[in-house]
């Protein structure tokens, strides 16, 4: 299977998410590409092919790493998403719409909640702020992983 995983503000061999997630899923014999934050526009690291970009971490500047991935997703065909970022959760969503392809929200919280109080998420009142519950906003992704300490 193709797996795109997608990351706006992690460094690109962050403990989690490479060595734990993408390596384990590389092992498990799937083709894994990352968009993300990396000093080289192309790289190839232990079985997994990196597109990368420069970031922007200012709040206010975000967007700019938004359009980035938008950029390369069209250079990285996959047949699931992934990804850990709250502020990407529109384009979670808007994946799942113009692929059909399952998309996954995987949580690194402590706590469901998180998102809810993620200073990057739209405040009550915005558009787009989620509504009623966590789950409400995120049905039409394939799955929402969360973690609590314990």
């Amino acid at each position: 299977m193709r797996i795109c995983v997608l990351n706006s503000v992690f460094p690109p061999f962050e403990s989690r998410l490479f060595h734990r997630e993408i390596k384990a899923l590389v092992q498990a014999g799937h083709q894994v590409t990352l968009i993300g934050p990396h000093d080289r526009a192309e790289d190839q690291v232990e079985g997994v092919r990196i597109l990368g970009f420069k970031p922007v971490y200012p709040i206010l500047l975000r967007p700019a790493n938004w359009l980035q991935i938008l950029a390369r997703l069209r250079h990285a065909p996959a047949d699931a998403y992934h990804f850990h970022d709250a502020e990407l959760l529109p384009m979670g969503l808007m994946l799942t719409w113009l692929t059909g392809k399952p998309v996954v929200y995987d949580c690194f919280e402590h706590y469901p909640l998180a998102i809810l109080t993620d200073e990057r998420m739209p405040r009550p009142g915005w558009p787009g702020h989620p509504r009623l519950s966590v789950s409400t906003p995120l049905r039409p992704l394939a799955g929402l992983r969360t973690f609590e300490r314990g």
